[in-house]
Formats: C-alpha cells, sequence, structure tokens
C-alpha cells in the first residue's frame, strides 16, 4: 500500500493536462499501412507519366523520399527513428507548405489542420468524432474493471456510459518504482493516494466533495531489479447528486503529440481521406525532390490528386488497402529500424549481388574445343559502292554517234525567174552551238527511255 501511495506523482504530472480529453487514442504499433500506401500511389502516379515500376528513376525517386524523411523523423525523434510517428514526419517535411487549409482526416468525422510558421509542428482537430459532449456515441462500460485494463490498457481517459444512460470517467495509468516499497511523492500531493486523491486533480469538479477512487491494480511485475510496475484503474466519484457529463472537445493548436493523443480509438479503424493521403504524398515527394536532383521531380502542376488516389483504389494494382487512422498515426518505421522504408511493389531495388563460386552448378558436359569463327574481311567503301556505280555500264558508253549534213536549200521557178530559200541556213548556223546542246539532251533522254525498256 505505502508503495501505491508513493507512486502517483509519476502519473499525476502526466493525467492533468488531459482531464478534458474524451477518450485518448494509445500510439498503435508500427503497421507499414502508409509506407506502402505511399510506395504504391507513387508507382501508379508515374505510370500515367510512362514510367515502368523497375525505371532506375522511380526506384531513385522512392529512395529519396525515405531517406528525406529518414532525416526528419531523425530530427524529430532524436535519432530514433522507430519512435517517430506519421504526423510528427509530415510536420517537419513540411507538409503545411504544400496543403493550404483544412484537410480531412476522415471525411465527416474529423478534419485537420496543419500549423505553419509559428505554429509548425502543431496541429488541429475539430468535428463531430471528436467528441460533442453526446453521451450517446460512448463506449459501453465494461462488465469489470480488469476488463477495462484488457480492453484500453494503461494511460487512458476514458468516458463511458453505462447500461441505464449514466456516464462513468476512468482512469487508467502505469506506475513504476525503484522498489516494491517506496516512491518519493513531492509536496503538495496529500491525501489517501491507497484509494482516494482529490487534492491535485483540477478537472470538472475539483473540491473535497469530489475525487479519484482506486478501483483495481494489476502487477505487471519486475525483472533483475528492474523498475516495479502496476497497472491501476482509478474511478471518478463526483459530488453527491451531481451527474457525470461528457465534455465537448475544444479545437486548439496543440503540439503534434498532443493531438494524437487527443484522438479518439472508436475511429482508429476509419480509413483516411484521400485527401489526407494524397497531402502526405505530395509533401514526402517535395521535399525529397528538393533535396535530390537525381530524381524525378515533384509537379506543382500535376500532384498527385484525391482524384488520383481515388483511380488508385479502384484500380488496386498492388492490393494495397488504403490506410486507416491507426495506421496515420502509427510509427514511420518497425522496431529497431534505422530507415523510413518506402516499399515499391512489383520492383527490387536492391538485388541481391551474385557471389561467384556459389549458387547452384550447371553442368555443360565436356569441352568440345570448337575453335572461336572466323570472320570474313570487312569490304572497303569502294567495294561496298562497286555495285551501283557499275550499274548500266552500256548506258555510261553510251555517245552520240557522229553525223554531217547540209542546210537545205530548196528553189523554185515562177514567171520565168528562179528563186532560192536559203536565209533559214544562216540562222542556223548563227544558233549551231544551242541546238546541238538541245538536240544531244533530247537524243540522251530518247536512249535512256529506249535502254531502260528493254
Amino acid at each position: 500500500m505505502r508503495m501505491l501511495r508513493h507512486c502517483w506523482v509519476a502519473w499525476l504530472t502526466i493525467c492533468l493536462v488531459f482531464s478534458n480529453v474524451v477518450q485518448a487514442a494509445a500510439v498503435p504499433a508500427y503497421s507499414g499501412g502508409m509506407n506502402n500506401a505511399l510506395g504504391s500511389l507513387m508507382k501508379f502516379k508515374v505510370s500515367k507519366w510512362g514510367f515502368a515500376a523497375n525505371d532506375p528513376r522511380v526506384l531513385a525517386t522512392t529512395g529519396a523520399v525515405g531517406a528525406g524523411l529518414t532525416q526528419v523523423a531523425v530530427a524529430a525523434g532524436t535519432g530514433a527513428v522507430a519512435a517517430v510517428g506519421w504526423p510528427a514526419v509530415l510536420a517537419g517535411a513540411g507538409i503545411a507548405a504544400v496543403v493550404g487549409g483544412v484537410a480531412a482526416l476522415v471525411p465527416s468525422l474529423i478534419d485537420w489542420l496543419w500549423g505553419d510558421g509559428a505554429d509548425k509542428g502543431k496541429a488541429k482537430v475539430s468535428g463531430t468524432g471528436m467528441g460533442s459532449g453526446d453521451a450517446s456515441n460512448l463506449p459501453l462500460m465494461p462488465a469489470t474493471f480488469p476488463a477495462v485494463l484488457d480492453a484500453y490498457g494503461a494511460g487512458q481517459d476514458i468516458y463511458f456510459k453505462q447500461s441505464d444512460g449514466k456516464v462513468r470517467h476512468v482512469k487508467t495509468i502505469s506506475v513504476k518504482c525503484a522498489t516494491s516499497a517506496f516512491c518519493s511523492v513531492p509536496a503538495p500531493y496529500s491525501g489517501n493516494l491507497d484509494y482516494t486523491f482529490t487534492t491535485a486533480y483540477n478537472g470538472p469538479f475539483p473540491g473535497a466533495n469530489g475525487y479519484w477512487s482506486k478501483a483495481y491494480s494489476r502487477t505487471i511485475g519486475s525483472v533483475n531489479s528492474a523498475p516495479y510496475e502496476y497497472w491501476i484503474v482509478f474511478d471518478f466519484s463526483p459530488p453527491t447528486g451531481v451527474p457525470i457529463t461528457v465534455p465537448a472537445y475544444t479545437p486548439a493548436m496543440k503540439p503534434i503529440a498532443d493531438v494524437v493523443a487527443d484522438i479518439p480509438p472508436a475511429i482508429l479503424a476509419q480509413p483516411i481521406s484521400e485527401k489526407m493521403l494524397a497531402d502526405a504524398a505530395n509533401a514526402a515527394w517535395k521535399q525529397a525532390a528538393a533535396n535530390n536532383p537525381n530524381v524525378l521531380p515533384w509537379s506543382a502542376t500535376d500532384p498527385i490528386t484525391p482524384a488520383d488516389v481515388s483511380a488508385w483504389r479502384a484500380a488496386n494494382p498492388d492490393n494495397v488497402p488504403m490506410p486507416t487512422v491507426g495506421d496515420f498515426i502509427s510509427p514511420v518505421a518497425p522496431p529497431g529500424a534505422t530507415a523510413v522504408p518506402i516499399p515499391l511493389p512489383g520492383s527490387s531495388a536492391n538485388p541481391a549481388p551474385a557471389t561467384p563460386g556459389q549458387g547452384t552448378q550447371i553442368d555443360l558436359g565436356p569441352d568440345p574445343n570448337t575453335p572461336p569463327p572466323q570472320l570474313e574481311q570487312t569490304p572497303t567503301a569502294a567495294q561496298i559502292l562497286a555495285p551501283i556505280l557499275g550499274l548500266m555500264p552500256d548506258l555510261k558508253a553510251f555517245t552520240v554517234p557522229g553525223h554531217t549534213a547540209e542546210c537545205p536549200r530548196p528553189s523554185f521557178s515562177v514567171w520565168n525567174k528562179s528563186y532560192t530559200v536559203e536565209s533559214h541556213c544562216g540562222l542556223l548556223e548563227a544558233n549551231r552551238a544551242i541546238l546541238e546542246a538541245a538536240m544531244v539532251l533530247v537524243w540522251t533522254l530518247a536512249s535512256i527511255v529506249i535502254v531502260l525498256r528493254a
């Protein structure tokens, strides 16, 4: 009992900031849903540009996206890549500069606004899915408090509804002590911490008439003197006659971790909006292309749009499902990983190199000692052109035969007087050269026609 009395402070400093949260979601384990969807969606987009999945430029692009996100994750997680969720990495990659304005996380349920400028690294969520104060949407209170831990684990601040319609407010916590007998408790905390606590709770019912009562505790145990861990369920008891009401969620620009903690577990299985996936792909691609000129550039005039996501989902080329909210808030890499994987379905970005002397040996039989083939001598340019230049040798040897003639001078007699027509001879003689050239051309053409028709 004394140990539990002194273990409260670890929880108190955390739970105070969440007293108005309807039901906080624990960060899911790595699922790879966002990673697989980004790789498949980028492959689908560049295929519309005419690139094959195994094109080296496509492989380089997805590799650069993973490397760029890794750098952001290292900066956001102080070196622990696998401890950083997708929202924090996308905020670090400058998604607000790509998106602008509100984007639906879950259509008609939750809207998400990325912070920029002075609010970079923050976000704000709103919508009916964040809790409107309506108790009818609350989960039903489990039959036992152990069942609460079984279903929700430690670190939760949950509102339930009972079968009679009343509201129940429960906290589940995890406390650790170096020994089983002592944990220091600083002032001003006081009270019987084993069973009730009133002083430090500053919730909707402050004061002596409202308190938390320890309803159940479970020993998780310790190994080799490691800290003792205990899971405890505390049930809130309001002042007499005052019912518990469900607080409506108040949207506010908060650090990413706080926004993720605010998301109700009930919507973790809901698929994220097509716009949110498109915005995430654009932010990751733009950030990678800005730092690596050897990849396919992100196009501001033809970015990935919600219509592209819709077409990708309809085609479902790689059987990759749409990421859920749980995938969206999960870590960007599996435990122990040092890089953000962005798989590219249908390709092998890092094929295993062959090792000489290993692998299956094939028996090709005895050496036939076949000599190398004898290649013919390469012909010269003159030899290649000879068949063309030697066509129709008779035509090449053709000459116009020699010919002599005398200009005709006809004569006639009229009225006992003779006349001779010879003026044309002078005209022809004066133009002999022109007439010879013209006739040579005519007879040459005639000869070609006769030879070709033969």
